[in-house]
């Protein structure tokens, strides 16, 4: 626990002057020097309120960075479209509109895109507590088995990867087209539960606890499955896609990969006791055999020791 925190304050310094240069660059990180620079089309959140765009987009700098010297400088816009997840998707298989975005594996990534499996996120967002409403805790307190909590209803997002890994387990969920949509329908009680990772639930909550005053994050529960989320480029951009993974490989070999992580999540990850959750294992069959194994690609609880 104290070389993570170590390791947080070293960032911090990092970031310190990261979020500087990128202000006086008018907010997008740019390498100089160079004739030309690679120019990355980033997707831009269809809700004001999210966050999950910050981090990959920290990460995605961070092995453009490490890459300068052989690969030469960039540039990461903003694309012009906002869309929704599926829609990303369409866009990028097709070259429109933008270059890069993440998504859980769902075993067919091979066959419209060029993944770069090294996940992003260790692994995080498949450890999933859940958003509820307030007055509904004493009905999980309740429950103590898997079976139990097929008894309640979740809600999800219709075009989520990981929607068929609740769905193989038993867990059929309640779906909506739009991400904030997703918030009120439980306020609606249209299901139970919203299942967010970890490194979600919190943010979520504080970002819309004003509007949804009685929505809680759940105390008692964690689900566990197999997930990681990858960086995928289009399959006529191997450049970009060379590129990335070596930037993330020589981040994870000189230790800048994981201090981003633990600067994000060591908060959170302590703030979920996810050791003093009911833990219910649900099974991945959708994961290919190139998923990797390495070990410093996964977070585990047991770090927190």
């Amino acid at each position: 626990m104290k070389k993570h925190m170590k390791k947080i304050l070293n960032f911090k310094c990092m970031l310190t002057f990261v979020v500087v240069v990128c202000g006086m660059l008018g907010g997008n990180f740019v390498s100089v020097g160079y004739a030309e620079d690679m120019v990355v089309r980033y997707p831009v959140p269809e809700s004001a309120g999210d966050k999950r765009y910050e981090y990959p987009k920290l990460l995605l700098e961070l092995a453009l960075t490490k890459t300068i010297e052989t690969h030469g400088s960039f540039l990461i816009n903003d694309s012009e479209i906002v869309s929704n997840q599926i829609r990303n998707w369409d866009n990028l298989a097709n070259g429109e509109n933008i270059d890069i975005i993440w998504i859980a594996e769902n075993g067919e990534l091979d066959e419209k895109f060029i993944p770069i499996r090294i996940p992003l996120l260790k692994g995080l967002l498949g450890y999933r507590v859940f958003l509820i409403r307030q007055a509904d805790q004493p009905k999980f307190d309740a429950v103590t088995t898997l079976d139990g909590l097929r008894k309640l209803k979740a809600g999800y997002g219709h075009d989520w990867p990981d929607r068929w890994v609740l769905e193989h387990n038993g867990i059929m969920p309640d779906v909506a087209t739009k991400y904030e949509l997703i918030f009120r329908k439980l306020l609606w009680e249209r299901f139970d539960y919203f299942p967010r990772g970890v490194n979600e639930a919190w943010s979520e909550w504080e970002t819309r606890r004003d509007s949804y005053p009685t929505m809680a994050v759940e105390k008692t529960i964690m689900l566990h499955y197999k997930l990681p989320i990858y960086f995928i480029v289009n399959k006529n951009n191997p450049q970009l896609a060379q590129r990335v993974e070596a930037g993330l490989q020589a981040a994870l070999e000189d230790g800048s990969f994981d201090e981003i992580f633990w600067n994000y999540h060591n908060d959170i990850i302590m703030r979920a006791n996810m050791k003093g959750r009911k833990l219910f294992r649900l099974e991945n069959p959708f994961l290919p055999e190139s998923t990797p194994e390495d070990a410093r690609y996964w977070f585990h609880p047991s770090e927190m020791e």
